[in-house]
């Protein structure tokens, strides 16, 4: 009687083989290039770089390959709602491209500009390192067999690592797989407040398992860090800012300085916009370098800027 080989890594989580890696970080580096040319009427690129990239993205979307993980991390970990957004808009620059639509493809250029796709390859390509921020993460986890019965923990390191000490362990024959990947504030504190969300769903009260449908949890924590404000982002503060010119710098955490341009300013009342004022922000590259995404203004007083 013959046995199914079970793998030693969960699934999405095999290594990348050297002749894979290749493959992907050529494609990526077409695309990083296309992206962050200074001469934006120029469209080269090999289609099928586009469509290796597209499908990077999509396996990370679907979570359909055994390597989805080793990429989304590879990626920096981004949120799923921006890489939905890339498949459609990848899959339209190559028939623009192909069709030799030029403004088309240069309006799909700019998308995919603003929808961070610039920022992903440089993660991907080791040419960015991913802004930790502090704060750790809150991951879901579960083995192919029993897809219903999740895994929801918390970590300060990497989420990688600690299910790789996971599935080393004596009991575990068949590994788990990362299924979701969220990056909070305080890992202990959001840890905490979602067992209690989930206490009824709970298998045992001394274990980490809580058997529930993955989509429903996900959307149950999705709101929950939303509603409590637990979702982290970086820190920084506005070092100078130009109401007439409409941008200016913000320092992050590691004294680094960021552009912002008004438009990235939740409030937009810009008048209140001045040095010293603490931010959040998602951190994005263009061209001309790195820009701050989605800033907003803490400490700051919301009726003055309606």
């Amino acid at each position: 009687m013959s046995r199914k080989k079970i793998p030693k890594w969960g699934f999405g989580m095999a290594p990348l083989k050297p002749a894979t890696e290749e493959r992907y970080c050529d494609a990526i580096h077409q695309m990083r290039s296309f992206l962050d040319s200074a001469n934006q009427k120029s469209l080269s690129i090999n289609l099928n770089a586009i469509s290796e990239v597209k499908g990077l993205v999509n396996r990370c979307v679907r979570q359909d390959q055994w390597d989805w993980h080793t990429v989304y991390q590879r990626f920096g970990e981004p949120n799923p709602i921006i890489l939905k957004k890339l498949g459609p808009l990848l899959a339209g620059l190559r028939t623009a491209i192909k069709s030799d639509e030029i403004s088309e493809a240069q309006r799909l250029r700019k998308k995919l500009l603003d929808e961070r796709l610039l920022t992903i390859c440089l993660y991907f390509l080791g040419e960015e390192q991913v802004p930790t921020g502090g704060g750790g993460y809150i991951y879901i986890l579960s083995t192919r067999d029993k897809p219903s019965v999740l895994k929801i923990r918390m970590t300060e390191r990497s989420v990688a690592q600690r299910v790789n000490e996971i599935n080393r362990a004596t009991g575990v024959y068949i590994p788990f797989s990362v299924r979701r990947v969220f990056k909070v504030k305080d890992a202990k504190k959001a840890e905490s407040e979602l067992f209690e969300l989930f206490k009824e769903q709970r298998i045992r009260p001394d274990r980490e398992f809580f058997e529930i449908d993955y989509f429903e949890a996900n959307r149950t924590i999705e709101k929950y860090l939303a509603d409590e404000q637990h979702v982290r982002r970086l820190e920084g503060e506005i070092i100078w800012f130009s109401n007439e010119k409409g941008y200016g710098f913000i320092k992050g955490t590691d004294g680094t300085g960021v552009f912002v341009h008004a438009t990235e300013i939740v409030h937009h009342d810009l008048s209140i916009v001045k040095t010293g004022i603490d931010v959040e922000y998602d951190l994005g590259h263009s061209p001309k370098g790195r820009c701050a995404l989605s800033v907003i203004l803490r400490g700051v007083d919301d009726s003055a800027t309606t």
